[in-house]
């Protein structure tokens, strides 16, 4: 798996898991801005560990295993053009 393919998986990841919940709510949820949000589920940067979590544990604590299965993976074939935020 590529690198834009790990980020783009995580980031449909992320939509999925929001579902009807605006990305503003969200955002406000976690305590982040929007636009940080939309660059997570738009595959432009990966969140950093403790924000997966704090996302995944918003919608289901079963939802964490997945994540960070994901994450995992993603970390592995990480480079510079998907960044941490």
């Amino acid at each position: 798996m590529s690198t834009a393919a790990g980020a783009s998986a995580l980031a449909v990841r992320l939509r999925e898991l929001r579902g009807d919940l605006t990305q503003q709510r969200l955002a406000e949820q976690l305590r982040v801005s929007g636009a940080l949000i939309s660059s997570w589920e738009g595959g432009l940067a990966v969140p950093p560990k403790s924000r997966l979590l704090q996302y995944a544990n918003v919608f289901s604590p079963g939802a964490t295993d997945l994540l960070l299965d994901e994450l995992v993976g993603l970390r592995a074939l990480a480079s510079p053009r998907v960044r941490e935020e």
